[in-house]
C-alpha cells in the first residue's frame, strides 16, 4: 500500500496519505514522535477527575509541505479512482 508522511513544522502531528490502487484513499495525523494519539491528547492527570476534551487535531504545514499533499493526494485519488479526464 502506497504511503505518503507530510511532517508537520510546529507541532506533534503529521499528515499521513495511504491508498490502496483501485479501492480507497486514507488521509489521517499520526503523532510525530512515535507516542500513541490518545497519550498525546490525554492528561496524565485523569485520575484526579479531569476528563480530556478535544475538539480536533491541527498541523502546520509550510508551502512545500502542501504541495506535497496536494500530489499525494492526486497519486492516491488517480491510482484508485483514474485520472481525470
Amino acid at each position: 500500500m502506497p504511503k505518503e508522511v507530510i511532517r508537520d513544522k510546529a507541532t506533534q502531528f503529521n499528515l499521513v496519505v495511504t491508498w490502496s490502487p483501485e479501492e480507497y484513499v486514507q488521509v489521517g495525523v499520526q503523532t510525530n514522535d512515535g507516542r500513541p494519539i490518545v497519550e498525546v491528547l490525554t492528561p496524565t492527570d485523569v485520575e484526579a477527575g479531569i476528563v480530556p476534551t478535544f475538539e480536533s487535531v491541527w498541523g502546520t504545514f509550510d508551502r512545500h509541505q502542501i504541495n506535497r499533499l496536494i500530489l499525494a493526494l492526486r497519486r492516491a485519488r488517480n491510482s484508485v479512482y483514474g485520472a481525470d479526464e
